[in-house]
């Protein structure tokens, strides 16, 4: 997805959706975690905790992606050198 810019709006949009997704991600495995559970099993289990979770988790994910994005592309133009040991810098660097 992040195509061969690094400065481009691929490498954006891939920064900005991977921080997403395991924001999302990681709350859906807490919610089947906490959903699993005993003490949750009486009051609806895995259909009260996974959307419980899910809902507040999509908007904080949005606002997460958008700090990571914006710090993540503004370190690469200020200082390029920090990102350079990272496989995909050294991969397009030629």
């Amino acid at each position: 997805m992040a195509g061969n810019s690094v400065r481009g709006k691929r490498f954006a949009l891939g920064v900005f959706v991977s921080s997403w997704v395991s924001v999302v991600l990681g709350a859906l495995a807490c919610g089947l975690e906490i959903g699993v559970s005993p003490v949750f099993s009486q009051a609806g289990g895995i259909a009260v905790t996974v959307p419980a979770m899910l809902f507040w988790h999509v908007l904080i994910g949005l606002g997460e992606a958008a700090i990571t994005t914006t710090f993540t592309t503004q370190l690469y133009r200020l200082q390029p050198t920090i990102l350079n040991g990272l496989a995909f810098f050294k991969r397009n660097a030629n």
